[in-house]
């Protein structure tokens, strides 16, 4: 067990070292971290977990705003170019560093297991008066002075070294990499062969074993088999006791491991097992099983020096009839004790875990491939048709049932494969020539392969349904340019978008709602129809598909219908007979959300063809606009860029012709948790802030084109509706603003919100406690926007979310 916060802070209360602690909420980045003590005085890190490709680990820790470019840093450190360094596996932090997923800190490296991880820190940290670190633990934050930490430190025998982790220093003939001194020359690569290193140690757990074997069993030898199965942490009681156990089998059971004396940490193990028959005199057969090696030390041949030395001992206690086993082990002939059919059940098993740990294909569809062809090799053994068809059946199915995308995940699916082997070969009798019969079996008629669910027409089946492993489509993905591009391949950002993966599922869970949405309402879209029930229709899908629930999952705004000259906010209010005529042009603005991430999104119907050209200089205008976002970028860029687009195009209507005009008064906007304009206004027209986007936000880019003034003013009766989003505690005179305010924050919260939904709430006769709501300033009234009238206004508008590393346009779809 590796140390715990409260051992860590008991540690530097020994060493009279000061500090203060602050505890919050789980976090997993700087930016949440922020969130809790970036108000504090001090100045917060970032923390990796890295490794090389000769498995020697580096935690490197940072300023938050410090630049570290993996590829520069290895090449300071002498390791090459390219990605000679890299984030290390997640399997390896708990592993070595002993703290879970956002816990990374230099206080990690107390633990024994880390003793040789190498601590890069940020000479930055020398001119702050003191920093922020986690304690083990991502539920607090504690500050100290950079002198203070040294303390520590030298305490635990790591000498403090402190560079320039920003620095863009270049390495060629005439320049050496400057932190090259800083990687432990006498460190050796941990995991070779095992010929060649000394300090890997081959033991066996005997029936009667000594203390010292026993202490560097456990629990060290327990880490190797959780890539194998299920192996949670034991007690020493519990490990002695079943340690007790299995010595009683005597030479019955023999354990193998193969230790790495540098950490005291067991790399590799395998057991055979001795089993006594009544047949050939009272013979033996022996099984070898659990062979598995650490997933730093894979592809070392490790897995080969296991099996050999057990088949050793398995010949070495007469085993009877050992036989030729080479066409079905990569590395060579060896000879195994087992019986004919014996030796046909184990070997499949043998085949799974070989190819696990030598240089072999390592999927679990290779493994059964690899296995079938390999078992029908008769010239080694006779092997009966319906032997083969069986194994080539179970490969197939193996094949395609399961997708393994890592090694450790190949190696639990490969051990249930060589289940599913024997359970296969249970149904394989003998008859008395020896041959081998297939016993008959009924089958089920009513297990049925089951097939993925389809969406209906109308739609109704929610898409999380449709996507049973829970993850949902990306949006278009778009590569950063110019100062940028570096995002693209670098390894600290990839690290932060695994971090924030949940979000962006939800993300990507309302988008997917929003195109099947919009794919259905378009088919059924004609003149004639009520705006009322359109609006209905589409909401009802939305709730079916997103399956609404309360405030975690729903719409996330009023479905916007505006017609012809009305740009933004409008949708019929309840007794509204308004129709769908063939020549209006409407622009149809509805949202979804998942836990208060908000996709917003937007297209316009024309039935009329003359409004072509509108329609298209908005949606080449919003395409420009996502274009030319970014991280850093200016938003009066991204305006100026929209406006030239935009203002190129003419429409010809009714035999006159008119130039298209951007909106100027209208913004596309950030959007941030259940707060739809997050404060951020992206311009449509050149000029205004020059603001720069940054890492992690999401915006709505939505521009408006008009064949009017280019200007919009508020008008008509209002629909839209939103509770003030800073809004704090105001004392309210009318029981019924109080009563409406509680449903309101009950539905809606800070999501905006129309009449409509609260008719369809059962509030009656509201209106004046609506507006006493908006008139003392917790609800903000969202009327109905207009340009001159006559005119013609167009939308389009796409959510994007600037990732780490690219850019994400959530909500694009086939259509546009």
């Amino acid at each position: 067990m590796g140390y715990a916060k409260s051992h860590l802070l008991s540690r530097l209360e020994e060493l009279h070292i000061n500090f203060s602690m602050y505890n919050h909420p789980i976090v997993l980045t700087v930016e949440d971290q922020a969130n809790h003590v970036g108000h504090l005085k001090g100045a917060l890190s970032k923390n990796l977990f890295l490794m090389d490709k000769t498995q020697r680990y580096y935690v490197v820790s940072a300023l938050a705003e410090t630049k570290i470019d993996l590829k520069v840093l290895s090449q300071r450190l002498g390791l090459g170019k390219g990605e000679s360094i890299r984030m290390a596996p997640e399997e390896t932090l708990t592993e070595i560093l002993q703290v879970p997923l956002g816990c990374v800190t230099p206080f990690a490296l107390i633990n024994e297991s880390a003793k040789h991880v190498t601590l890069l820190l940020d000479q930055a940290f020398k001119n702050q008066e003191c920093c922020f670190f986690h304690p083990l633990s991502n539920d607090s934050s504690i500050s100290l002075k950079a002198c203070d930490l040294d303390k520590f430190l030298i305490s635990i025998g790591k000498t403090p070294a402190y560079v320039d982790l920003g620095a863009n220093h270049i390495v060629g003939k005439d320049q050496s990499p400057d932190l090259a001194t800083l990687v432990p020359s006498d460190m050796s690569t941990m995991f070779q062969p095992l010929e060649n290193k000394d300090h890997l140690n081959l033991l066996t757990i005997t029936p009667t074993p000594n203390q010292q074997q026993m202490k560097q069993s456990n629990p060290v030898a327990l880490y190797p088999f959780k890539k194998l199965t299920a192996c949670d942490s034991i007690s020493d009681d519990a490990f002695k006791e079943r340690f007790d156990d299995i010595a009683r089998y005597g030479d019955d059971h023999l354990i193998c491991v193969i230790e790495d004396t540098n950490s005291g940490k067991v790399v590799a193990t395998g057991s055979i097992f001795i089993e006594k028959k009544f047949i050939r005199n009272c013979g033996k057969v022996g099984h070898v099983e659990d062979v598995v090696v650490g997933s730093g030390a894979r592809g070392k041949q490790l897995g080969r020096k296991i099996i050999e030395f057990l088949c050793d001992r398995g010949r070495e206690m007469g085993c009877y009839k050992p036989r030729s086993f080479g066409p079905l082990l990569p590395w060579g002939h060896h000879r195994f004790p087992f019986e004919k059919l014996s030796l046909l059940l184990v070997s499949f098993r043998e085949v799974a875990v070989s190819t696990l740990v030598s240089d072999s294909p390592t999927t679990l569809s290779d493994i059964c491939s690899f296995a079938a062809s390999s078992l029908t090799l008769s010239h080694w053994i006779r092997i009966p048709r319906c032997c083969e068809t069986v194994i080539s059946e179970m490969a197939e199915e193996c094949s395609a049932k399961m997708s393994v995308e890592d090694t450790s995940a190949d190696q639990v699916n490969g051990s249930s494969a060589s289940n599913d082997a024997v359970a296969k070969f249970d149904e394989l009798s003998l008859d008395q020539t020896g041959d081998a019969v297939k016993k008959k079996k009924k089958k089920n008629k009513s297990q049925k392969k089951k097939e993925l669910p389809k969406q209906t027409d109308p739609p109704s089946i929610p898409v999380s349904e449709l996507f049973l492993s829970g993850e949902f489509p990306e949006g278009e993905i778009l590569e950063y340019k110019d100062d940028n591009l570096w995002r693209t391949t670098s390894e600290e950002k990839r690290e932060l978008e695994r971090l924030e993966k949940p979000v962006y599922n939800s993300v990507r869970q309302a988008a997917e709602v929003h195109r099947q949405v919009r794919a259905y309402i378009k088919r059924i879209l004609k003149p004639g129809m009520l705006m009322t029930d359109l609006c209905e229709t589409l909401e009802d899908t939305v709730r079916k598909l997103i399956s609404e629930n309360g405030l975690q999952a729903g719409i996330a705004f009023p479905t916007g219908c505006s017609l012809n000259w009305v740009a933004a906010h409008w949708t019929p209010n309840g007794g509204d007979n308004t129709v769908l005529q063939y020549d209006d042009v409407m622009k149809l603005d509805f949202g979804t959300h998942i836990d208060g991430h908000i996709v917003d999104c937007a297209f316009t119907v024309a039935f009329n063809p003359m409004f072509d050209p509108l329609l298209e200089a908005s949606r080449e205008a919003t395409n420009t606009g996502i274009k030319e976002a970014g991280i850093d970028v200016r938003l009066c860029d991204v305006g100026a860029a929209i406006q030239e687009v935009m203002e190129s195009y003419e429409v010809v209507i009714n035999g006159k012709v008119f130039q298209v005009k951007s909106i100027r008064n209208l913004n596309g906007h950030s959007i941030g948790p259940y707060q739809i304009h997050a404060g951020k206004s992206v311009p449509i027209v050149k000029g205004g802030e020059q603001t720069k986007m940054e890492e992690g936000e999401f915006y709505a880019i939505e521009t408006f084109g008009s064949t009017g003034k280019g200007f919009v003013r508020e008008d008509l009766e209002c629909s839209h509706y939103m509770k003030n989003f800073d809004v704090g505690h105001v004392s309210l005179r009318l029981p019924r603003a109080k009563q409406l305010l509680a449903t309101i924050n009950k539905n809606f919260s800070t999501l905006a919100f129309c009449r409509r939904y609260l008719d369809r709430l059962g509030e009656t006769k509201y209106l004046m406690a609506l507006k006493n709501l908006c008139d003392a300033g917790i609800v903000q009234p969202y009327p109905p926007l207009c340009d001159v009238k006559g005119s013609y206004v167009s939308q389009f508008e796409h959510t994007i979310l600037l990732r780490p590393t690219c850019k994400e346009v959530v909500s694009r779809g086939d259509d546009y």
